[in-house]
């Protein structure tokens, strides 16, 4: 029914709603697919990018695959078929990188971060992919984005210690370990 109304439409009526029901509204659309009883995996509705979460059991509701050896296998497995993938057109690699959230965001909140993470490479429009694990996939995006955000980026700064003009560089996660040096926090190893 939804998809029945123009998209126009749609979003004017949307915009008349309050926010808690407008992300009660994005919550229940973004997680209408997800079947936690009989999926092994899950592709966490995203805005274009690739985060996929293992329904582990005793982490997720109706776990499917246990921890240990055979959560290490399911990631494996998933991780080689996305990096085999490969553009039909020029046969390049359409992954960069799949990254597991247990080597690059250990901690604390682990549990509420998806177990993969792909990098897509970035470059033209994709139609259709292949690989010998998953066979090809094709199909028309509704977003022309390829679903990374640039690594390159900038801050402004102002205030006591910022000196006028510079230009140092950095990374995304250098921004939580500054703010919290700047308040006076100690940085945990997580």
């Amino acid at each position: 029914l939804r998809e029945s109304v123009p998209r126009r439409w749609r979003d004017l009526v949307f915009h008349c709603l309050p926010n808690k029901l407008r992300d009660q509204l994005r919550i229940h659309w973004a997680n209408s697919s997800i079947d936690w009883r009989n999926d092994s995996v899950l592709s966490l509705p995203t805005d274009a990018h690739g985060l996929i979460r293992v329904n582990l059991k005793g982490r997720d509701p109706g776990g499917k695959v246990s921890p240990g050896a055979e959560y290490q296998e399911v990631c494996r497995k998933i991780r080689q078929a996305l990096k085999n993938l490969t553009d039909t057109q020029t046969g390049k690699p359409v992954v960069h990188e799949v990254f597991l959230t247990d080597e690059i965001f250990p901690g604390p909140a682990r549990d509420f971060l998806p177990d993969l993470i792909v990098s897509w490479r970035n470059g033209k429009k994709i139609d259709q992919v292949a690989s010998e694990e998953l066979g090809s996939i094709g199909g028309e995006l509704p977003d022309p984005r390829s679903g990374n955000h640039r690594s390159e980026g900038f801050a402004l700064m102002y205030g006591p210690g910022v000196t006028k003009g510079n230009n140092a560089e950095g990374h995304l996660l250098d921004i939580a370990p500054t703010v919290l040096r700047f308040y006076g926090h100690d940085v945990p190893a997580s």
